[in-house]
């Protein structure tokens, strides 16, 4: 199960550099995101050890392998600022999704 779950983070890691051509969702006030502010959020995962933070098309991108999280937080200027997008590989039921938040 762990290779399925390996890949399909994989895959999900690949697909994030599409960020910007992906539709917006629309807005919710349950995002499922655990901090109060997307500033608080990124602050957290500053602070967490064994994460890797980088830039890619101007988007703040934090890889949480160990969790399979993967956050993308939109750029200063940029139509959905301030924004973030959670994405996570889960396992439930026997079936392996992503959830996004």
């Amino acid at each position: 199960m762990e290779s399925i779950l390996n890949r399909l983070a994989i895959a999900l890691f690949v697909c994030s550099s599409a960020n910007a051509q992906i539709a917006p969702v629309p807005e919710t006030t349950n995002s499922g995101i655990e901090y109060k502010s997307i500033a608080e959020a990124l602050e957290a995962l500053h602070a967490k050890p064994n994460v890797e933070i980088s830039v890619q098309r101007d988007w703040t991108i934090v890889d949480d392998s160990g969790n399979y999280t993967l956050w993308s937080f939109a750029p200063k200027g940029h139509a959905a600022y301030p924004a973030v997008v959670k994405r996570e590989v889960v396992q439930k039921d026997g079936t392996v999704s992503i959830r996004q938040g």
